[in-house]
């Protein structure tokens, strides 16, 4: 159980690190995709307003 949980805590820092390095090259696209996430959880989780 031990080596699973440390692959799965290798796999996440590798992500983590591959994500930082996607934002580094491409921030206003890293920026867009945010807002648009954002926007998406702001309708759905925001309920309806009469």
């Amino acid at each position: 159980m031990d080596e699973q949980k440390i692959k799965i805590e290798d796999k996440i820092l590798d992500l983590k690190e591959d994500l930082s390095n996607l934002i580094k090259k491409n921030p206003l696209t890293a920026a867009a995709l945010a807002a648009g996430i954002g926007f998406l959880l702001a309708k759905i989780l925001g309920g309806k307003k009469d």
